[in-house]
């Protein structure tokens, strides 16, 4: 059971490329619909999981989800070793639409895509060295690609090992990324580990560089110079951190406190990219954390009424109504509004100017201007 914020149906009106770009790609739509219509209606909701377990690890894998590992626990001592979302709470990063944060997503063949929230057809296997693997299976609509990928846990051992075979069984010839996205818990204690020969790192577009792990110039609009950026805490502003010619198979992160981590291991020839992103322990990283788990942030319906009523009310216009057109009788005499507010408190309030533009005590100004009524 996970609190979850729904996401209403897609327009089902077709939507083509607009000329618009996503994280450095044409932002072609067909034939997905394009999903923006998150609500902030939240419910507890049942997913069906399906555990992997030996005696030093359990993940637990949500078909769908995107076929994602949801949870991953070191049972040795407890540790996730990706990030347990709490509540999941959709945002509109994804190349479609919604998207969803932490655990272990993927995407194919491109970061972000539809793949990342759709759910997935899958198998169970038990292999004979005793190991289980859950395999499944995805068709990309837009190229027709096609990918097979298996997550395997072993017996007497801490090791989650990713198989990926991608497919094109097209007549044409089709680029793809295979990208894996694990999420780990992060405070300041946390370190993120680029193998040695790792010394400089880069930005989106390779459009400039710096020293690893000691920055050495200005980075991303901030100056980082001097600072250990592999420390999650030093992240002063939302940030990526691309690795420059790695040569070793393994990258990580560790928890100094917790002293425990999380390595990813593979073959650098096959796959080069070593990632770091963080928002980062500063006021904007903050607010996008919150952003994809608060509760009472809300965006204004833009008619002028509503909005002053709203503003004064603390309520949401179409919570109360307050979307059209506003009459005396549609005030909440249960709501205590600022004015009110104030006034308990022994303050002398007045309305000057457009304010409620409507003559009613409900909101307890002690002076209304009835010129501007």
């Amino acid at each position: 059971m996970v609190p979850t914020y729904l996401v209403n149906p897609p327009n089902p009106m077709p939507r083509f490329y607009e000329g618009t770009s996503h994280q450095g790609v044409q932002r072609r739509y067909y034939p997905y619909a394009m999903n923006d219509n998150l609500t902030r209606i939240k419910e507890d909701r049942n997913y069906h999981i399906i555990y992997l377990e030996n005696e030093y690890i359990k993940i637990g894998i949500i078909p769908g989800l995107g076929g994602r590992i949801f949870e991953a626990i070191d049972k040795t001592n407890g540790y996730n070793f990706f990030y347990r979302q709490h509540v999941i709470k959709p945002s509109l990063i994804g190349m479609a639409g919604f998207w969803i944060s932490g655990s272990l997503a993927w995407g194919y063949p491109h970061h972000h895509g539809p793949n990342t929230v759709e759910n997935m057809d899958y198998i169970v296997d038990k292999n004979r060295d005793g190991s289980v693997t859950v395999w499944m299976a995805y068709t990309e609509l837009r190229h027709r690609m096609r990918i097979l990928f298996g997550y395997t846990v072993y017996p007497n051992s801490s090791i989650v090992e990713m198989t990926i075979r991608p497919y094109n069984p097209t007549p044409l010839v089709n680029s793809f990324l295979f990208w894996a996205n694990p999420s780990v818990h992060c405070d300041t204690n946390y370190q993120v580990i680029f193998p040695p020969s790792v010394e400089y790192i880069t930005q989106h577009q390779k459009r400039e560089m710096t020293t690893w792990p000691i920055s050495d110039r200005r980075y991303n609009n901030f100056d980082y110079q001097g600072v250990d950026i592999s420390m999650w805490k030093n992240t002063g502003v939302p940030s990526s951190f691309f690795s420059w010619d790695p040569q070793e198979d393994f990258f990580g992160g560790y928890d100094h406190e917790k002293q425990a981590g999380t390595v990813w291991i593979g073959n650098h020839h096959i796959c080069p990219g070593m990632k770091y992103w963080a928002d980062g322990n500063n006021p904007a990283g903050k607010m996008i954390n919150n952003g994809l788990v608060f509760n009472n942030a809300y965006c204004q319906i833009a008619v002028c009424m509503s909005s002053r009523v709203s503003v004064l009310s603390g309520l949401r216009p179409e919570s109360t109504d307050f979307a059209g057109r506003i009459t005396a009788k549609s005030v909440p005499t249960e709501v205590i509004s600022l004015p009110q507010l104030f006034k308990n408190e022994g303050y002398s309030t007045i309305s000057i100017g457009k304010v409620y533009q409507i003559k009613t005590t409900k909101f307890s100004f002690n002076l209304i201007n009835k010129h501007y009524l």
